[in-house]
């Protein structure tokens, strides 16, 4: 029989300083990637959602300037957006 309400379950678990070293190792080097704009290509087909197709920054991680021209467009009005920039962090 299928639940109508969510349930929500509290396990305890705990992990070691050399997990949460290496987690925040993973988390350092994502920061950068994204930091340095390298979004690596995932190759083959996610089927049957191919996110390739609908991919919002299509272009970018194959490096495709002439895809990303076709692809990606400036939106009127995102200049409005630059005081994100000042934001303290």
């Amino acid at each position: 029989m299928r639940k109508h309400q969510p349930e929500v379950q509290y396990l305890r678990t705990s992990i070691s300083e050399e997990q949460r070293a290496e987690f925040g190792r993973l988390v350092g080097a994502t920061i950068g990637q994204i930091e340095a704009a390298r979004f690596p290509s995932h190759s083959g087909i996610r089927f049957p959602q191919n996110g390739c197709v609908s991919c919002a920054h299509l272009g970018l991680c194959l490096e495709d300037q002439k895809l990303i021209d076709s692809s990606l467009t400036l939106t009127p009005g995102a200049s409005d957006l630059a005081w994100l920039d000042e934001l303290v962090d």
